[in-house]
């Protein structure tokens, strides 16, 4: 796909920034997000980010309860979940239009989250053929 079917605006949500973290560590600035104490009157267990913003903020996110974790997927999770839409749009199975334009968005997306996606998924399929022998 060149041209992806998601394009995201410039302000990157947490979401989206959660899987870019490792292209965006480029600063040469320590960060670090606190949390209240129970009172709300002291800080304490910093969370220190060293050289990366994006990580700060995907921190600040979670912790302030703006983005629950159980909602993000790992790049290992994206990894299967795009192999199997695209073996599902390579399939000799029917589709509706809705679901074929649906699974193309969802591709599109997580190639945008993470842009090595079509190697990773090779490298998926290639250990699920060598376990399979």
């Amino acid at each position: 796909m060149n041209s992806p079917a998601f394009s995201p605006n410039k302000e990157s949500s947490p979401q989206s920034s959660a899987r870019t973290i490792s292209q965006s560590c480029l600063t040469a600035y320590p960060f670090v997000t606190w949390q209240r104490d129970y009172d709300g009157t002291g800080m304490g267990q910093g969370h220190y980010r060293i050289d990366c913003y994006a990580a700060a903020k995907e921190d600040f996110a979670e912790r302030a309860g703006l983005v629950q974790r159980d909602r993000l997927f790992a790049d290992e999770q994206l990894t299967e979940i795009f192999r199997c839409l695209r073996d599902r749009l390579n399939s000799e199975r029917e589709l509706t239009y809705e679901q074929e334009k649906l699974i193309e968005k969802t591709t599109s997306q997580i190639e945008y989250i993470v842009p090595d996606i079509q190697d990773r998924a090779e490298q998926a399929k290639g250990m699920a053929q060598e376990l399979n022998m």
